[in-house]
């Protein structure tokens, strides 16, 4: 699978299993690390590629979560 055929799997597996919240609140929403793990788990598993946590984060931002720092 190529990069770009990643990028867009991996933004499509965020939209639809990891819906945003809308919620800013502290503590209100999945840890971060524990969500990319999982997401890189399922890729693995079952796509065929491993994308890093660069990938994943950037995927989030382009899709406009808001994450907290």
């Amino acid at each position: 699978m190529d990069a770009n055929r990643q990028k867009e799997v991996l933004s499509d597996f965020i939209l639809e299993f990891l819906p945003k919240s809308g919620n800013e609140r502290k503590y209100s929403t999945n840890e971060f690390d524990y969500v990319s793990k999982a997401i890189e788990w399922v890729c693995m598993k079952y796509l065929d590629f491993r994308p890093t946590f660069e990938e994943i984060l950037e995927s989030f931002e382009t899709l406009g979560y808001r994450l907290l720092e």
